[in-house]
């Protein structure tokens, strides 16, 4: 009866909230933008008053499934054609922000439900930081970055660093037994990888990777010792700067180089040391083994081409910490050298459309199996001659295949018929080195 009760004071405080915003849009005292933010910000305040009512993890759910379908009904009924319903349904914005906003709301309340400092701290980030960067990057943003759709600026993401910054920093003083250092290099690290986050994210993703990441990253370093998170966020740093002051070198674009950053930090703290250089040294290494293309520097690797590579990398990072089976690292070299071996050959029968197609793919799987003999060198106590045969005929199994499901050498340009079937090639041959895993394991 209690959580009833609570249940529709919570609806006639969102009741009361889009009431005074639907009118002041109506009366022309707040544009499209300005309503989403205040809805934005009203929404956040709301929920931060959930864990002094609600006392049942449930509560909070049904609630949430109750304003999904208000939101929808508001985006898709063209009796609601004014107001927070034109603010929502506006034709060139296809963000679904608003429907995402509720759910991270609904899942930090479920992760969150036996320590709620790690509900109100990522719920501070998601409610203040994005919509201050927003307004502020609006008005006084002036150096601009390429963001995965259109452009944010240098100005708008420090606004956003600096408030996770206090909001963390404040939060963890005031309501934690932690110390000022550890607060403080907490506070960085939430600060400094919330705001990459936000800068990756598009059409309103932000909304639930921030805060949803921002939990577990905060979680994690809590849990840990000062001087764990100190080195996490000192490696955190120098990969950024790495990334970033090398993005040109690397042919990334913008969106690319911050994705990459946050795709290293994410392999330092699943994998360690070992996955990091790997990932790393692609990133460093692969232009000085492969032939530059004259566009190079006009048609950098964009958001989604990182992506591309990143994702059956991170498959296997993640069966590896499911699994904890130290062998999938080789599953994971398979797959950074394929990547070499493919860029390789794909680069070169577009510069060099004179040498042999056969004579092109040799030479690019050497320069995958040099590269992956000497990681597997390196970073094994003992060198795994099975394994790495099978490795082998992976790298040079997926760079074949490639170019014969690639034959037109001009197709170099990266459309997404080409990044797909990159993707799949490497992504499979890479389930032939579980032969030899699975033959050490069952027998």
């Amino acid at each position: 009866m209690k959580t009833l009760v609570f249940i529709l004071i919570i609806f006639l405080l969102y009741g009361l909230l889009f009431l005074v915003i639907d009118r002041l849009e109506k009366k022309g005292k707040a544009d499209s933008e300005l309503t989403r933010k205040l809805l934005h910000i009203g929404s956040g305040l709301i929920a931060l008053l959930f864990p002094l009512i609600f006392k049942t993890l449930t509560g909070v759910v049904y609630l949430g499934i109750f304003f999904i379908i208000v939101l929808l009904l508001l985006r898709n009924m063209e009796k609601f054609s004014g107001g927070i319903g034109k603010a929502l349904r506006k034709e060139e914005r296809k963000s679904r922000g608003d429907l995402y906003f509720i759910v991270s709301i609904v899942i930090l309340w479920v992760f969150s439900y036996s320590n709620r400092i790690l509900y109100y701290i990522p719920l501070l980030i998601l409610i203040f930081p994005d919509a201050l960067a927003a307004l502020g990057g609006v008005r006084f943003g002036k150096i601009k970055y390429k963001s995965v759709v259109g452009e944010k600026s240098v100005e708008g993401s420090a606004i956003f660093f600096f408030v996770t910054l206090f909001i963390t920093l404040g939060s963890l003083l005031l309501f934690t037994p932690l110390g000022l250092a550890e607060s403080v290099i907490i506070s960085l690290l939430m600060a400094f990888l919330s705001m990459i986050l936000e800068a990756i994210s598009w059409r309103g993703l932000d909304n639930i990777f921030v805060p949803v990441l921002s939990f577990f990253i905060l979680k994690s370093s809590m849990e840990a010792d000062i001087f764990t998170t100190g080195i996490n966020l000192l490696v955190t740093i120098i990969l950024f700067l790495i990334v970033i002051f090398g993005k040109k070198y690397a042919s990334l674009s913008d969106d690319a180089a911050l994705t990459g950053a946050f795709y290293c930090y994410f392999v330092w703290i699943t994998g360690g040391l070992k996955w990091t250089m790997a990932t790393l040294f692609l990133y460093v290494l692969y232009r000085a083994v492969t032939v530059k293309p004259d566009f190079d520097k006009k048609e950098p690797y964009d958001f989604f081409t990182m992506l591309i590579i990143c994702l059956p990398a991170l498959f296997w990072l993640v069966i590896y910490r499911i699994t904890n089976t130290e062998d999938i690292f080789y599953v994971y070299l398979t797959v950074i050298s394929s990547h070499l071996s493919i860029i390789g050959t794909a680069r070169m029968r577009y510069t060099h459309p004179e040498i042999d197609f056969k004579r092109v793919v040799l030479i690019n799987s050497l320069i995958g199996i040099s590269y992956l003999t000497i990681f597997m060198n390196i970073f094994s106590d003992s060198f795994e001659k099975v394994i790495w045969i099978f490795c082998i005929i992976a790298v040079c199994l997926s760079t074949l295949i490639f170019n014969f499901l690639q034959p037109e050498r001009k197709n170099y340009t990266l459309n997404k018929h080409r990044l797909i079937k990159h993707l799949l090639t490497v992504f499979l041959c890479s389930f032939i080195v579980l032969i030899p895993i699975w033959g050490k394991i069952f027998f």
